[in-house]
């Protein structure tokens, strides 16, 4: 956390610094971008806590000079969806491979620990919520796109 300076890192709505913590204020879409580069494989950990009823998390992950869109908790109108955004141009809400079935409850800290593995256009993906694997995902890095047609 001390490597973000709000003016530079955050995007959207203000969120508030709280000791190791940022809490967003509000419930539309805001996002906090941290500067930092990661390796081609890497893991990334973190506590979130859903004070209220927003819709769910984003995490948009590096992945060979592209992102690697991750949704947890999110689309709620069709039954709270977690897993990879676009896979073959399909969104989350149009495939069948995603958890449904909201993972991170008001007022409970959860931790998600993501795993994205890169091997000669191979990619691993991993996500824990919880003590739960929510996704588990193999395949190659051009099937994954950030933003696409739905098919």
């Amino acid at each position: 956390m001390k490597l973000v300076e709000p003016d530079r890192d955050i995007r959207g709505d203000e969120w508030i610094a709280d000791g190791d913590s940022f809490v967003s204020t509000t419930q539309r879409p805001s996002l906090i971008q941290f500067p930092y580069v990661l390796p081609s494989s890497y893991q990334i950990e973190l506590t979130a806590e859903r004070i209220g009823e927003p819709d769910g998390i984003s995490l948009i992950l590096p992945l060979n000079g592209s992102m690697l869109w991750l949704q947890i908790d999110g689309w709620p109108q069709n039954g709270t969806l977690t897993g990879i955004d676009y896979i073959r141009g399909r969104r989350i809400n149009r495939r069948r491979d995603q958890h449904v079935g909201r993972l991170i409850a008001i007022g409970k800290p959860t931790q998600i620990i993501a795993n994205v593995v890169t091997d000669e256009g191979q990619i691993s993906v991993t996500v824990d919520v919880g003590q739960k694997r929510v996704i588990d995902w193999e395949g190659r890095a051009v099937s994954l796109r950030q933003h696409g047609a739905d098919k």
